[in-house]
């Protein structure tokens, strides 16, 4: 299927003897310097079906990144690749983080403090196989894959309290255009009264309006500019840059903008600009929302485009170079400095750090630090 990536890679057992005597170094470490804030830090999860946990690294001021901590989520992960985007999300004062547990059927809540991440709450979903996660001011809404696993696609909504624990809200829960959609990504517009979700199966984006409540008040769906809409992210002035993987054909992938209205009505603005690679369905947006970068698994490699004030994108230039033959590129996330691409790469299993230029370009892999086998989301902070 396209955009959905495992890995299958054996560990030797040499390497494993090396990597425990490493992790007891780190562990060390950390005991000694525990009461430091770091710089930063990058969050990923491994969505194992024994035991779901979120994986924490520390970052310094210059990108480089360490492993700090795993820490179990307190549900279970699916134990396939999920084809999403945003199963991990923190909140805007990054006090929260939250994260899907697609094999049991909960969301996760940790809080986010100097010596890491503390879990605080295990919640049902509200449906089946949840994937991906929207979080703002004091709501958050789940998208649960339902259909995947007998159910209905659906999605539902919570409300976040001042210390970042969650309570359903009544009457939230809602489907989408189909019961399999096999959707993957679901956002809040920056209006906060819409939800967009993205369906792979039925190549729709669905706009879901919300009543001053948060609750869902109808929806209406329209066909995707191009085939297999995916990761996407808000731009300025209500624009919606979405990554299309085109079925997975040989350099057919590409990446829509539309303007999304008030009433929730989706123009477009640029269609299907094409990255002439394969599988483009990771998205991000630099800082300042001028840049759109897109990994393509199909093509190891990362493409980015121009983003102008209305929302129109160019293609720029596809590094075809920057990664190895047969790493795979997922989830992609920006610093919040602007300065580095962090990518998980599925197929060597670790997570490559990208130094961008001043202008927001790509420039060479600095670093590659190992992650589980099938991680899952991305969020730096």
């Amino acid at each position: 299927m396209p955009c959905e990536w495992t890995s299958n890679r054996l560990i030797s057992i040499p390497t494993l003897i090396a990597l425990c005597i490493a992790l007891l170094g780190l562990s060390s470490s950390l005991s000694a310097n525990e009461t430091s804030l770091p710089f930063g830090a990058v969050f990923t999860m491994d969505n194992d079906a024994a035991g779901n946990s979120v994986h924490v690294y520390h970052r310094t001021k210059n990108g480089r990144v360490s492993f700090a901590q795993a820490i179990a989520s307190g549900g279970e992960g699916s134990g396939d690749a999920l084809g999403n985007q945003g199963a991990l999300q923190i909140d805007p004062s990054e006090s929260n983080l939250y994260a899907v547990n697609a094999g049991s059927h909960t969301i996760s809540v940790f809080r986010i403090t100097a010596q890491g991440l503390a879990l605080q709450q295990t919640i049902d979903s509200r449906g089946l196989r949840p994937i991906s996660l929207t979080v703002s001011g004091d709501r958050v809404y789940v998208l649960n894959a339902s259909g995947t696993v007998g159910g209905e696609d659906s999605i539902a909504g919570f409300i976040k309290n001042e210390e970042g624990l969650l309570e359903y809200l009544s009457d939230s829960s809602f489907s989408l255009s189909e019961s399999y959609t096999r959707p993957a990504q679901i956002g809040l517009s920056p209006s906060g009264s819409n939800l967009v979700v993205t369906e792979r199966e039925t190549h729709k984006i669905t706009v879901i309006a919300l009543d001053e409540m948060g609750r869902p008040n109808g929806s209406y769906s329209r066909d995707s500019e191009g085939l297999t809409p995916f990761g996407f992210e808000f731009g300025v002035r209500g624009s919606l840059v979405i990554a299309e993987g085109a079925l997975g054909l040989e350099n057919e992938s590409s990446v829509s903008s539309y303007s999304l209205g008030p009433d929730g009505d989706l123009d477009v603005v640029t269609s299907s600009a094409l990255t002439l690679q394969t599988a483009a369905c990771w998205l991000s947006l630099s800082v300042d929302k001028k840049i759109a970068y897109t990994t393509n698994p199909g093509s190891d490699s990362i493409s980015h485009f121009s983003l102008d004030f209305n929302g129109q994108l160019q293609l720029q230039r596809t590094r075809r170079r920057l990664l190895r033959a047969g790493d795979r590129p997922l989830d992609i996330a920006v610093s919040r400095d602007n300065r580095a691409l962090y990518v998980v790469l599925s197929g060597a299993d670790e997570l490559g750090v990208v130094r961008l230029s001043t202008r927001g370009h790509p420039w060479f892999v600095f670093q590659r630090i190992g992650i589980p086998e099938g991680a899952n989301g991305l969020v730096v902070i």
